[in-house]
């Protein structure tokens, strides 16, 4: 009798931690649906703008939750516990806004004292309504893996973007089936087409997997032709500076050893972007790694690496990476992946230290990767690029898998269709001390000024923003006017540019 009890038990765990899974998976119990598969699942969330996003917390302890939904209710709420049955749990309550675009509630919420290796649930809701558990699980932050996608970027203009949203499903589903120690995603940016689409937000969260992986994401240009970008993601340690974004900040977190800074390269304002990396570092002092995360290709695969804002955005941030010494940057953009040099001072440093296993021993300077777009919308272009050490020009969508240890980097990029690994980076430090900064330092680096323009470009950047809030206005005239005046000064960036 005892034994057939514990049997049914099994068996009712099973259907229930089943129940928590199904809805998603493919009937292989793979993370990839077939076309059949996907086409039907894609008609339950084509327009469903309220399935939850995990973001990254401000460290591995913590997971932020948000969410959409169409009631009213003051504040989110997340439960979380160790059974799927929920028995016990903890209770975390957010914030509630407005989504200013659908008037639907947003709820933001952030959970606290998660343990490493560990197998959660949780449910969220308002108004005494919730979800169904869903299963989360935390990994070690001594040594982890991280997946590395860009350029989502689901378009409702066909099909309200069913076939870009399988192709990213099945590029997340691969790289997950491949590797199931992924601990979160990061996105170089560009998350939907056109920035103010609820139903391409719904494309881009329709992989069941995002409800149990966290993905950290940033700004892209296409993220920004709207302002939903803030209504669907919770990002830690957002850095508000002089001049606020019309989209979301800059923010930054912590996992193991490694700090990763995230920017807003729509934001240029050096001064900010100046203290906002200053803060993130003096306030992670003990950290072995830093990695810059941002969607403009700095040192790029194609024809945006030669584009005017492009270039001016390379002098601002390479010179912040110069600066503080960050180790790796991870961009999008150009739909095509690559990998550069070491950089140094604009310059490629190619007179390296390699160990027995082909690592860079303790690099001078910073190596910059491009990822391809996670929906499959590659370029097929050819540059040769001094800067470029690795290129990949293929149609085939990419994903790449970065693992980090106190002393060690390691990226590996594979195809999705051909699953062979196209590429390979090893990075081996003997000394993880950087630099000291002062964090009550309270300015710009005067070394810095000429690389990205100094007070030429802080003029420029008040005459953008300027004419963006005369945008605003609700005349006729001036959103003409407006446009006339931007217009003017993007013509005359390279014409400064050259003056340098």
């Amino acid at each position: 009798m005892k034994a057939a009890k514990r049997t049914l038990s099994i068996l009712l765990a099973l259907l229930m931690l089943a129940s928590c899974l199904a809805i998603g998976t493919s009937a292989d119990g793979s993370n990839v649906l077939t076309q059949p598969e996907w086409n039907s699942y894609w008609e339950t969330v084509r327009n469903d703008n309220t399935l939850i996003a995990l973001t990254p917390g401000a460290d591995a302890t913590q997971l932020n939750f948000c969410w959409h939904s169409d009631d009213t209710a003051k504040s989110g709420v997340v439960r979380i516990g160790k059974s799927a049955d929920m028995t016990s749990f903890k209770e975390f309550v957010g914030k509630a806004s407005t989504d200013s675009y659908t008037g639907q509630s947003v709820y933001k919420v952030t959970a606290t004292g998660l343990e490493p290796n560990t197998v959660y649930y949780y449910v969220y809701g308002s108004n005494g309504k919730f979800s169904k558990p869903v299963m989360y699980r935390t990994l070690s932050t001594e040594k982890f893996k991280l997946l590395y996608i860009s350029d989502i970027q689901v378009s409702s203009d066909v099909e309200d973007g069913r076939e870009e949203a399988y192709v990213w499903q099945k590029t997340l589903g691969t790289a997950l089936d491949q590797n199931d120690d992924i601990s979160f995603i990061v996105s170089a940016g560009d998350q939907t087409q056109h920035g103010d689409r609820a139903n391409e937000w719904a494309g881009t969260l329709s992989p069941a997997a995002l409800r149990s992986y966290a993905m950290a994401t940033t700004v892209g240009n296409h993220d920004r032709k709207g302002e939903t970008y803030p209504f669907y993601v919770n990002n830690p340690n957002e850095y508000h500076g002089t001049t606020p974004a019309n989209v979301d900040e800059n923010y930054w977190f912590r996992y193991g050893d490694v700090l990763f800074i995230v920017y807003n390269t729509q934001i240029f304002n050096v001064y900010d972007q100046y203290q906002f990396t200053l803060d993130a570092i003096a306030k992670n002092p003990d950290a072995t790694w830093r990695v810059a995360m941002l969607h403009h290709d700095l040192y790029g695969t194609g024809h945006h690496a030669a584009d005017d804002d492009n270039k001016l955005l390379t002098a601002i941030y390479s010179s912040l990476i110069d600066r503080f010494e960050i180790d790796v940057c991870l961009t999008g953009h150009e739909h095509l992946y690559g990998r550069s040099f070491f950089m140094k001072d604009t310059k490629p440093v190619k007179d390296q230290k390699y160990n027995a296993d082909g690592a860079v021993v303790d690099p001078v300077g910073t190596v910059y990767f491009t990822a391809s777009s996670a929906s499959g919308k590659n370029r097929i272009e050819d540059y040769d690029y001094e800067w470029l050490d690795f290129k990949y020009v293929s149609e085939e969508p990419s994903y790449s898998t970065i693992e980090f240890t106190k002393n060690s980097f390691t990226l590996k990029t594979y195809g999705v269709d051909s699953k062979k690994q196209i590429d390979e980076c090893k990075i081996v430090k003997t000394d993880t001390s950087y630099s000291p900064v002062d964090p009550n330092y309270k300015g710009m680096d005067t070394n810095m000024l000429q690389r990205y323009l100094g007070k030429w470009y802080v003029i420029i950047q008040i005459a953008i923003e300027v004419a963006r809030y005369v945008v605003k206005i609700t005349s006729v005239v001036a959103p003409v006017i407006a446009k006339i005046v931007i217009k003017i000064i993007k013509a005359l960036i390279p014409v400064i540019i050259n003056m340098f």
